[in-house]
């Protein structure tokens, strides 16, 4: 799974210089209306899911506290959310306080948003509708954060037909959000804001963590190049352990148990979707310990290569965004929405056309697959036994094959062309 080749630094690097200076920022400052395409896109698709996802008045009358009911009603449009699904699962229509009355399976910050959206809308509907609204605003957001750097990428974002569906399955434009001021900040040379955005994206949804280690190791290498001051690195440093601290001490000190929660969860989920299963390096005999210790391993291994070349003068956004694609094919776990997170790298990692068109076909076709289970599951259960044991693993081999075929074209695809625009030798006279 690691990228070993010897001159894998190059390849993944932006050509000539390695380690290129950052882009200049644009020519003129301001943002044209060109930005309204995007912005209309976005919006667009982010209204027509959540009018397929919105439950009716009279629905929520008739069973005012009956999250089975919402549940089928989706299943019968071919819709799910989780932000219904944790709003009864976490009570917090009793407007608990996250990580201390209740444990939530993930970082602080989406736990604070949810809990936030749930004191401001109030029931179930105004619920809904203030964590759409934040949600469409961090996809606004998005856009333009991309478009100050790439128009292309603030395209690509704004016309994946994931967001029709993914946009309010969970909170994910959030990190999302995120990890693209981040990756805005670095190219601006804004190291602090850099630090700032991505530390709060990795306590967001995790993933950021990515981007956030190896632009770490591409800025510790630019200070060894004289290009970063040892001040600047020191107070980047202090700035992403404060912000975590700020955002996680709280929570440590009034319950540790319930703020460790997602970390206790994540362990020990093991859905046996990883390439590991799919290749029998591990079956369902194998133990939950040395699954868990191959598996850790294989990450450490994977994040150890990509700081390697990144130290050698790899582009660390082109690094990270392999590198999450390899680590999505070594999960223990799924969902659907993952593929807007590897879409999301590959935008700023400037992948081809069609790489970033097959993730989001692979991801469509994922969120098809688990909403027709949960179609049959409230029609016809045993078409939903057959889907599953018959459809579904189709799909796992589409879906691992996309990872794996994205992440090796993307890593090797400088020496292809390289080879491809090679002139024929000339012919011996």
């Amino acid at each position: 799974m690691a990228l070993t080749t010897a001159s894998a630094a190059e390849e993944l690097s932006t050509g000539a210089p390695l380690d290129p200076e950052p882009s200049a920022a644009p020519r003129s400052g301001r943002h044209h209306l060109g930005i309204l395409g995007p912005l209309l896109l976005v919006s667009l698709q982010v209204g027509i899911n959540y009018f397929r996802l919105d439950l009716p008045a009279g629905l929520v009358a008739r069973h005012p506290h009956d999250p089975v009911a919402y549940h089928l009603f989706l299943a019968r449009r071919f819709a799910y959310s989780d932000l219904y699904t944790l709003f009864w699962h976490h009570h917090l229509f009793t407007h608990p306080v996250p990580y201390a009355d209740v444990r939530i399976e993930y970082p602080v910050v989406m736990g604070l948003y949810m809990a936030a959206a749930a004191v401001i809308g109030g029931g179930v509907k105004g619920y809904f509708l203030v964590s759409s609204i934040g949600l469409w605003a961090c996809g606004l957001g998005s856009v333009w954060a991309l478009w100050g750097i790439s128009r292309r990428a603030a395209w690509a974002f704004s016309l994946s037909p994931m967001l029709l569906v993914f946009s309010l399955l969970n909170w994910d434009l959030l990190g999302i959000l995120f990890l693209f001021l981040g990756w805005r900040a670095w190219r601006k040379e804004r190291y602090l804001l850099m630090a700032v955005f991505l530390t709060i994206g990795t306590f967001t949804k995790l993933y950021p963590v990515f981007l956030l280690f190896f632009l770490a190791v591409a800025l510790v290498r630019r200070w060894r190049a004289g290009r970063v001051t040892l001040a600047t690195l020191a107070r980047c440093s202090a700035v992403a352990l404060g912000i975590a601290a700020a955002l996680n001490l709280p929570f440590i000190l009034v319950d540790r148990r319930r703020w460790a929660y997602f970390f206790v969860l994540n362990k020990d989920r093991n859905q046996r979707v990883s390439v590991l299963y799919w290749w029998h390096i591990l079956t369902s005999h194998s133990s939950a310990a040395f699954s868990n210790d191959l598996w850790t391993g294989l990450v450490l291994a994977l994040l150890g290569t990509g700081a390697l070349l990144v130290w050698r003068g790899a582009d660390p956004v082109k690094v990270a965004a392999v590198s999450f694609a390899f680590f999505l094919a070594l999960q223990k776990v799924y969902s659907p929405q993952y593929l807007l997170w590897l879409f999301a790298f590959a935008v700023i990692a400037e992948w081809d056309g069609w790489a970033l068109a097959a993730i989001s076909l692979v991801g469509l076709a994922s969120y098809g697959s688990a909403a027709l289970l949960d179609y049959f599951g409230a029609h016809s259960p045993a078409t939903g036994t057959w889907f599953e044991r018959e459809v579904k693993p189709l799909l796992r081999d589409l879906r691992i094959t996309l990872l794996l075929a994205t992440g090796l074209v993307e890593a090797t695809k400088s020496r292809l062309r390289r080879r491809l625009r090679r002139p024929a030798p000339e012919a011996a006279a």
